[in-house]
C-alpha cells in the first residue's frame, strides 16, 4: 500500500503530551477515517440494512444518536464494553474477544436470532 503525502503527513504525525485518553481516542478515531476514507468519528454508526446498524462503543453510549437511529435492540459483541442503557434497549451481550483465535461459529445462530427477532 502505497501513501499519498497527506496520508504519510498524518500517519506521522505527533500528538501534543496534554491529549487526554478520550480526546486521543477522538483524534485517533477521525485521524483513521480521514485517512481510510471512512465515517470514524467518536460517536461512528454506520447503517448496514434498514433494520442493521454498527456503530462502536462511543455509538452505543450516545442515547439521543441511538433513539434518533430508532434502535430498540444492541447486539453488543465486545467484552470490553457495557450494556449501557439496559432500561431503553434489548440487549444481547456476546462478551466477544477482538482475537483471530476467538470461536464465532457458537454465537452465529444466537446473534441471528436476536437480530431476526429485533427486525419484526
Amino acid at each position: 500500500m502505497y501513501l499519498d503525502q497527506a496520508q504519510h503527513k498524518m500517519l506521522t504525525t505527533s500528538f501534543p503530551d496534554d491529549y487526554s485518553e478520550a480526546s486521543l481516542l477522538d483524534t485517533m478515531s477521525s485521524w483513521l477515517g480521514r485517512l481510510l476514507g471512512l465515517n470514524a468519528t467518536p460517536h461512528s454508526m454506520d447503517k448496514i440494512l434498514p433494520f442493521l446498524f454498527l456503530g462502536n462503543d462511543h455509538a452505543a453510549s450516545h442515547l439521543p444518536d441511538l433513539r434518533k437511529a430508532g434502535i430498540t435492540h444492541v447486539c453488543n459483541v465486545a467484552t470490553q464494553c457495557n450494556d449501557h442503557f439496559p432500561d431503553h434497549f434489548e440487549y444481547l451481550h456476546l462478551h466477544l474477544f477482538d482475537s483471530p483465535t476467538q470461536k464465532l461459529a457458537k454465537h452465529i445462530k444466537a446473534a441471528g436470532a436476536f437480530i431476526h427477532r429485533a427486525k419484526h
